[in-house]
């Protein structure tokens, strides 16, 4: 049997409006979610310390090479992928789209965000 994982909740519309840069070329600007409960144990927030990552995360931002994907798209990425950026204390991975492994298709994901893979 595999681990089961839960993520925290992220309000999509707000990180997408207040988020501060734009990417340049074909990079873009991913919001990780951070796993709240792995293996149907909590991870207390005071030791969420990133070592169990979920290499998934919600697109804030794209450049303007970028050709596949878009704001609000759920996708999956590597382990090692891209670098990490901290802005008003919140961390976000900034990576070519290359880099992208997949887009989580519509409806899959509904309990984040309050919405389906694409943010509605």
């Amino acid at each position: 049997m595999g681990s089961s994982m839960q993520y925290e909740q992220i309000d999509v519309e707000k990180e997408i409006k207040e988020f501060p840069l734009e990417p340049l070329f074909s990079r873009v600007y991913v919001k990780e979610y951070e796993a709240t409960m792995f293996g149907g144990l909590y991870i207390p927030e005071s030791v969420r310390d990133g070592t169990v990552q979920s290499n998934a995360g919600v697109i804030l931002a794209v450049g303007d090479e970028v050709d596949v994907v878009k704001p609000r798209q759920i996708v999956y990425y590597g382990r090692h992928s891209g670098a990490w950026i901290r802005l008003n204390k919140e961390k976000y991975r900034v990576m070519n789209e290359e880099d992208l492994l997949g887009i989580l298709k519509e409806g899959v994901f509904k309990e984040v965000a309050g919405g389906d893979a694409n943010g509605r």
